[in-house]
């Protein structure tokens, strides 16, 4: 249980729950943003009440808390023994983390084997998400130049659904475009489910078009505004 604590608490130094955590190499930014993210509400913590341990599974029943309130009660996760550490999976700390609107941000580069779709779905969560950080998100935007104020526009107007995100469940790669499969969040609650759309590598880098984003902020009522 004490791994388990550590690593979904917002507030835990990375050092500390990190060896606790699968692929923990490749989440550090992850942790970052959920960390970031979380303060909004005096911070996240999962609090476990108890433990059913069946051979390297054990079931952690457990609240949700932000900061010291109780939001959920009675949720269960699994946490798996590895090497003789309690290790939570990356699979599963990133479904918690997109259900606190944090979708992970898998640290990779487009040349390494494999990782063509987690880019991709990286570049696409980060473009979308209503709460992140301009500077961050511009590289992968068609166009960013001329689109920083659409992007506050949108920002500003998705206060009132608590932010919008797009939080990526899979892509599928062919040559230089990945359809990603998502659901849109308003806040922490899900309006649509299993939509798809296309990111293109441009330069290395997959890339939402100013096209396909304007269209996304069109349906979110908020037009882009070229500058």
């Amino acid at each position: 249980m004490m791994a388990f604590a550590l690593v979904f608490d917002s507030n835990a130094d990375w050092d500390d729950k990190a060896p606790y955590l699968e692929g923990s190499d490749s989440l550090e930014s992850s942790n970052e943003a959920y960390m970031n993210g979380a303060l909004t509400m005096g911070g996240i913590s999962l609090v476990p009440k108890s433990a059913v341990v069946e051979g390297e599974i054990a079931t952690i029943t457990y609240d949700v808390m932000f900061g010291e309130s109780v939001a959920y009660e009675d949720l269960t996760r699994d946490v798996l023994l590895v090497d003789g550490l309690w290790t939570v999976s990356s699979e599963d700390y990133c479904d918690f983390l997109a259900s606190a609107r944090t979708p992970c941000l898998v640290e990779t580069s487009v040349n390494e084997e494999g990782s063509f779709d987690e880019a991709a779905m990286m570049a696409f969560a980060l473009v979308f998400d209503s709460n992140a950080d301009w500077d961050d998100k511009a590289p992968y935007l068609e166009g960013s130049d001329s689109l920083e104020s659409s992007n506050e526009a949108y920002m500003n107007g998705a206060l009132t659904m608590g932010g919008i995100s797009l939080v990526p469940k899979s892509a599928v790669v062919e040559g230089e475009i990945a359809t990603i499969t998502y659901d849109v969040m308003f806040g922490e609650s899900v309006a649509y489910e299993d939509l798809t759309r296309d990111v293109l590598l441009v330069d290395g880098l997959w890339t939402v078009s100013s096209e396909d984003y304007c269209d996304f902020l069109a349906s979110a009522r908020t037009p882009c505004l070229v500058e």
